[in-house]
């Protein structure tokens, strides 16, 4: 147990020394990547490698790839394009890595690319080991090919495309058809042909529109019939309704006083009997005379709504115009009766 302690942290000595080796050594990159100019020129394109260089050998290859690509582009030497091609394999992308470093090594004179012509040359075979070819054709002339998004070119291709081994897709445009789409899965250092079959995109037809029905003109309507020479059902002003209703409870109003009034003198002279002194002390003399005393409160205020409305229906049968023939008739739907 106390070996493997000792090792596991003499590995994490190791890997912090590792590490700080690492920082200081990018320090260093990064320390001569400010004595750079803002704005170089095709001079300062060998600065541009050499730094480069040292962002690559720290592990920061995305540094180094943007400094090679300044580089490139004021001075686009077989060096700067070997480079290019190095760090595009560290980073994967390695169709651009087998296009910059098979450029590079046609430059077979130049001293630098001679000089390090072996480890170009095996930086090319571990980028092919990652790509395949693809021919691909459709019946469509000038389709735009676009192969995982990005676009390729037209077709039909004059030379097989150059695709990451792994699964692609592949998809075909063009004006008036429906895009054409294909999955495949490409091997490394294989060779494959697919064809891409695209279709009219015809426009949908339109339905023809159903013609309105068109609605016949409606028949004219009757002559309106003149009204009957007998009006003596016909009401008056409209003061015959609230008569009606203000005679109903009238009655109805002097019906229940009435009652009520009967109950209230039927009460008090119970209690009398009960109670003839003014101290009672008989319960039921007592229930009697409060019963008999809202009975009596009831029968005052019902006789006197049943005046009101009585009265109020009198008024209303005085305003009530006379009829064109000159008969005064009462109707009442509820009695049946008519004077």
């Amino acid at each position: 147990m106390a070996f493997r302690s000792f090792a596991s942290a003499a590995a994490g000595a190791s890997l912090w020394l590792l590490a700080a080796w690492a920082r200081a050594d990018c320090s260093t990159a990064q320390a001569r990547a400010d004595e750079l100019p803002a704005q170089p020129s095709q001079a300062d394109a060998d600065r541009l490698l050499d730094v480069g260089v040292d962002f690559r050998t720290c592990g920061d290859e995305q540094r180094a790839l943007k400094l090679f690509q300044k580089a490139h582009a004021l001075d686009p030497s077989p060096r700067a394009t070997a480079q290019l091609g190095m760090a595009e394999r560290a980073l994967r992308d390695y169709v651009q890595a087998e296009r910059h470093l098979q450029s590079a090594l046609k430059a077979a004179d130049d001293p630098w690319i001679s000089k390090n012509s072996k480890a170009l040359t095996r930086a090319l075979e571990l980028a092919r080991d990652h790509l395949g070819s693809v021919v691909i054709k459709s019946n469509v002339p000038g389709a735009v090919l676009f192969v995982n998004g990005a676009k390729v070119g037209e077709l039909p291709m004059t030379a097989p495309i150059r695709v990451v081994a792994g699964e692609s897709t592949f998809v075909a445009e063009a004006d008036g058809y429906k895009p054409a789409r294909l999955v495949r899965n490409i091997g490394a250092r294989s060779n494959q042909e697919f064809t891409l079959h695209l279709t009219v995109d015809a426009p949908a037809p339109q339905q023809a529109r159903k013609p309105t029905p068109q609605r016949a003109a409606p028949p004219p309507e009757p002559a309106p019939t003149p009204p009957a020479a007998d009006t003596e059902s016909a009401p008056g002003t409209g003061y015959r309704g609230w008569m009606i209703g203000a005679a109903t409870a009238g009655v109805i109003g002097i019906g229940i006083g009435t009652a009520f009034g009967i109950r209230a003198l039927s009460l008090k002279s119970e209690r009398d009997d009960l109670c003839p002194d003014p101290t009672c002390a008989d319960s039921r003399g007592t229930e009697a005379d409060q019963q008999g005393r809202s009975a009596a409160l009831v029968s005052t205020v019902a006789f006197s709504i049943g005046l009101t409305a009585a009265a109020i229906a009198v008024v209303l049968y005085v305003l009530e115009p006379p009829k064109p023939n000159g008969k005064m008739a009462w109707s009442q739907a509820a009695a049946g009766f008519r004077f």
